[in-house]
């Protein structure tokens, strides 16, 4: 079993703790090392990701990978050694959460800690939070198990994973955590009148602040991890999950 670290934002928090969130989205290069080495700019190869095809696996700890093919410098396509991308995470890995946090003296303990995301639904008093990359894992007070890592289209979400990335939570929640990227661009949900439509609008929130452009990933239709959640503790503090 191994650790990752996972970014997530208040809202999230708040539907895993409610129960309502068993899934997590995480773009192809995000959770894919070897994809930024092998197209990295200074090469010649260009991957062409609209003709990537996946390979499933029965079984195992990693249940799909992603064949890529590239372009090269000369105009050749190479299809027959195509790159193929695996995630990052295996079945039976944990993954522990990031999220804004602050200390509210200079002591070192858990009890020490405030989060942006309070789990009482009261809202935090405006304070400059540290981002949540700069958390250490002692600090961390969620943890998640990875029953399953699939690969599809962003926009290939079905209804039934919308609801179970907690869509339902992110509706309900928000204007209520100053956090939340979606209460600064109100006017990016005027209009939605459907689950998919606010699931596009969070995405675009998280990912890209609001601003759904030419280079969105939701309009460009990328390829995303799929990471099925189990086990799913999300407590007051780091000591609380003490075993």
């Amino acid at each position: 079993m191994i650790l990752h670290p996972i970014d997530l934002s208040a809202p999230e928090i708040l539907a895993l703790a409610a129960g309502r969130k068993r899934q997590h989205r995480v773009p192809l290069l995000d959770g894919t090392s070897q994809a930024r080495d092998f197209f990295d700019a200074k090469t010649s190869r260009r991957a062409l990701f609209d003709q990537a095809t996946v390979i499933d696996r029965e079984g195992g700890l990693v249940h799909c990978g992603l064949a890529v093919p590239y372009l090269h410098q000369d105009g050749h396509v190479e299809t027959r050694d195509s790159v193929v991308l695996w995630p990052r995470w295996m079945v039976g890995d944990c993954l522990w959460g990031r999220e804004a946090w602050s200390a509210r003296s200079s002591g070192e303990g858990p009890r020490n800690l405030e989060y942006a995301a309070r789990l009482d639904g009261q809202r935090q008093s405006c304070r400059r939070w540290q981002s949540r990359r700069t958390m250490p894992r002692t600090a961390s007070r969620i943890t998640l198990g990875i029953a399953r890592v699939t690969l599809e289209r962003l926009q290939s979400i079905t209804h039934e994973s919308i609801l179970a990335e907690g869509i339902e939570a992110f509706s309900q929640e928000l204007g209520r955590f100053a956090s939340h990227p979606l209460v600064h661009h109100r006017a990016h949900l005027r209009g939605l009148t459907t689950l998919r439509e606010a699931f596009a609008a969070q995405w675009c929130a998280l990912r890209h602040r609001g601003r759904c452009g030419a280079n969105c990933s939701w309009l460009r239709n990328d390829w995303v991890w799929v990471l099925h959640l189990r086990d799913v503790k999300v407590c007051e503090s780091p000591e609380a999950l003490a075993p």
